[in-house]
């Protein structure tokens, strides 16, 4: 894992400060998957995007608070307390409170439904109490109708929400979308919907499967400086990895290109050992843009998936 730099975001309402962590690349090694899309990866940890802030309590994303400065990824403050994430009933009283358009209450809801499930993860086996389940069931409800099934990532969790509602002759219309990309997870869904269980699971373990997310390094250099270009990557677009072998300052280089052979940038350092080693071992490897955020610098605006195997 390498981290970013820590961000210094001030609440605007009255200029509280908070620590928002970033990361630059991180791996799944050592992951644990569950059913409901919730991954625990120490070398890949995700951070919140709304926060409560210490002062006023007022709810705000992140990325709407005003930034003030950034510390280096090992030092620290303790005056400035890091961004945390919502709890349950400042989840539910933020959605209760405004509207939000489809991504936004997309993100909140799945965040609402890893909270709700928290208590299933920590004590597997155990039961909801009567409230939890109304919420879940409730949330879960909402969430539905804002998933597309045509999108593979988003198909795979309507999957597991109508399985957790119970609603298991609604799931064979979904395993087309799903059985392709997330045939691992999704025929476990299905094997604990034919058992009638419609809680939260790990997912068992598949040695096949590795996932590696990083920001592609060099993206103000090339094909893609200019913003304008950026903006027309899309998350889901397939890339090409090229090994550089001659490259004058790292013969482990690989290039990230389009299919058009336009070259975003770089694998950066020191993943580019593994990518090119499999690479040169005729290891099929699936590259797609997984994000573009075009107000994060310029070092962690492209993010990409690689994967191998299943």
């Amino acid at each position: 894992m390498l981290p970013g730099p820590i961000l210094i975001i001030a609440c605007r309402k009255c200029g509280a400060k908070v620590r928002q962590m970033s990361l630059l690349s991180g791996n799944t090694f050592g992951a644990k998957y569950w059913s409901d899309g919730y991954r625990e990866a120490p070398m890949l940890p995700e951070y919140p995007l709304i926060t409560k802030c210490p002062g006023c309590k007022a709810i705000y994303w992140l990325d709407k608070g005003k930034r003030v400065g950034e510390m280096d990824p090992f030092s620290s403050d303790p005056k400035i307390p890091f961004a945390e994430k919502l709890s349950v009933d400042d989840l539910l009283s933020f959605l209760k409170l405004k509207k939000q358009n489809k991504d936004d209450e997309t993100y909140l809801r799945r965040q609402l439904w890893w909270e709700l499930n928290h208590s299933i993860r920590k004590k597997p086996g155990s039961e909801f109490p009567t409230t939890q389940r109304t919420q879940l069931m409730e949330n879960l409800e909402r969430l539905i109708p804002l998933l597309n099934p045509e999108d593979e990532d988003q198909a795979i969790l309507k999957l597991e929400a109508l399985r957790e509602l119970g609603r298991f002759e609604e799931m064979d219309r979904l395993r087309v979308f799903v059985m392709q990309e997330y045939e691992w997870p999704a025929e476990q869904i299905f094997d604990h919907a034919e058992r009638g269980d419609a809680k939260v699971f790990e997912l068992e373990d598949d040695s096949r499967v590795f996932r590696h997310r990083l920001s592609v390094a060099g993206v103000g250099y090339y094909d893609y400086a200019e913003e304008k270009a950026q903006k027309n990557l899309r998350k889901g677009d397939i890339l090409t990895l090229r090994p550089e072998p001659h490259n004058p300052h790292d013969k482990k280089a690989v290039e990230v290109l389009t299919p058009e052979g336009k070259k975003i940038g770089y694998v950066p350092k020191p993943q580019n050992e593994k990518v090119a080693e499999l690479l040169h071992s005729n290891v099929e490897l699936k590259a797609t843009i997984e994000s573009v955020y075009m107000e994060l610098p310029l070092y962690d605006r492209v993010g990409i998936r690689i994967q191998y195997g299943h």
